[in-house]
């Protein structure tokens, strides 16, 4: 297993990233919300691809913990991410990839990580699993935060404009 990162998951409709509530590391259990970037390690927006053959877990750097969904199957609509154990693997529902439109989907219910209500999000605005939709909220792009001196990337590129072999067509 490849580690990749740490990124920022920017939605690119709000402009807004995936965040925890606080900033400390929270614990098993805490739902992911939609909160203005802060791309430090001052905040919990930072995450980890933990990449398989099959995808890839997204870890928070702060909590080393995973983004999972209840259960280890398919999940319907409206069902919220939370951090749990990471456990990759197809024996879970942690796995995720990219699709070529940049929709973030999870491997089991090739669902998508959603903001709550369709181009709103506001800070604090809960995400869910959702059917994918390129003309909803759906596009993550994972942006390194870091300065280009930095070990990590530049703050500018993304993975999936270089290359990142997590795309699946």
């Amino acid at each position: 297993m490849a580690t990749e990162g740490p990124y920022i998951f920017k939605n690119t409709v709000t402009g807004k990233c995936m965040d925890l509530v606080g900033t400390g590391a929270g614990s098993v259990g805490d739902t992911l919300i939609l909160y203005t970037c802060n791309a430090t390690t001052a905040d919990n927006q930072l995450w980890y691809l933990d990449t398989t053959p099959n995808g890839f877990t997204i870890r928070n750097a702060k909590s080393n913990l995973c983004i999972d969904l209840e259960g280890t199957g398919p999940v319907p609509n409206g069902t919220q991410p939370i951090q749990y154990y990471c456990r990759p693997g197809d024996g879970d529902n942690q796995m995720f990839y990219f699709d070529a439109d940049n929709l973030l989907h999870n491997l089991k219910s090739d669902k998508c990580i959603d903001v709550v209500g369709p181009g709103t999000g506001g800070n604090g605005t809960a995400l869910v699993m959702y059917n994918c939709n390129i003309n909803d909220d759906h596009e993550w792009l994972p942006n390194y935060p870091f300065a280009p001196s930095s070990p990590y990337g530049s703050a500018s590129s993304s993975p999936l404009a270089t290359g990142f072999e997590l795309v699946r067509p």
